[in-house]
């Protein structure tokens, strides 16, 4: 396994210092280690450069850390969720080729001389749709966009409260029980395991401390890494700490209850 891991490592290393984009008489090669991607330069439908920013994407799949961006992502390019297979490694050099009429792909590259590579391009295909440049990467901003981001805030914070709520709660309920208290149910609620109640901190502890990082990690991805707070998708993913919070603080309150009636 460690040897596997090894030569993983080793091969994005090998394969970082390769990078390389190189044009053909026929083709847009891209090659990264071993491998080689070919884009026809005729099936080129459009370039599209966004505004520089250090938008990374959302992974599906592939390495994604600064400066490192390989794999398929998702980015939101004139307001509709695209696959980009992405070969990049500078953001702020980030084109997105668009490829096919009916189905189409997009490839991310970032080459350091971006606008002669754009420039050879039109030379080779003309019917290459002018230069689309975006403000930013991805998201095309609305109306809505400060109230989403309120909406987000709130569930955020609907969250931390939950989460201090049921260790407030436990805290009241701790200096009620004697020493040694249930610690484990059996399905049908009686008690089959005995111990210090002191056991319980650590838990209940557990449950702050994951409720409160799993919602600001969620907050700070859909907000400052994928700005996910300017679309409906936002909403869904804040949902999830807010929900898995809720589970907690009742699975807090009857549990400690039971714990109560048992002693």
């Amino acid at each position: 396994m460690f040897l596997i891991i090894i030569t993983f490592l080793l091969l994005l290393i090998y394969a970082y210092y390769e990078l390389e984009y190189l044009i053909s008489n026929e083709f847009l090669l891209i090659k990264w280690g071993i491998k080689t991607t070919k884009i026809s330069i005729s099936a080129v439908k459009r370039v599209i450069k966004p505004e520089p920013n250090h938008y990374e994407g959302i992974r599906l799949g592939g390495v994604g850390i600064p400066g490192y961006l390989f794999g398929k992502f998702k980015y939101l390019i004139e307001g509709k969720f695209e696959t980009v297979s992405l070969y990049a490694t500078k953001l702020d050099k980030l084109l997105f080729i668009e490829t096919g009429e009916s189905k189409r792909k997009f490839y991310g590259i970032t080459p350091n001389q971006d606008e002669e590579l754009i420039r050879v391009l039109n030379d080779m295909n003309k019917s290459i749709e002018p230069k689309v440049k975006e403000k930013t990467i991805p998201f095309k901003k609305s109306k809505f966009s400060s109230r989403d981001l309120k909406f987000a805030l709130s569930l955020f914070l609907i969250s931390i409260v939950l989460s201090i709520t049921g260790f407030f709660y436990f805290i009241f309920i701790y200096f009620q029980l004697p020493q040694i208290v249930p610690l484990h149910f059996t399905y049908n609620l009686v008690p089959d395991t005995y111990g210090n109640k002191l056991e319980l901190i650590g838990v209940i502890s557990l449950f702050l401390i994951f409720g409160i990082g799993l919602s600001s990690l969620i907050y700070y991805y859909i907000h400052k890494r994928t700005h996910l707070d300017k679309t409906k998708y936002g909403y869904s993913i804040m949902m999830v700490p807010l929900v898995i919070n809720i589970i907690f603080l009742v699975l807090t309150i009857v549990t400690l209850n039971q714990i109560l009636v048992f002693t």
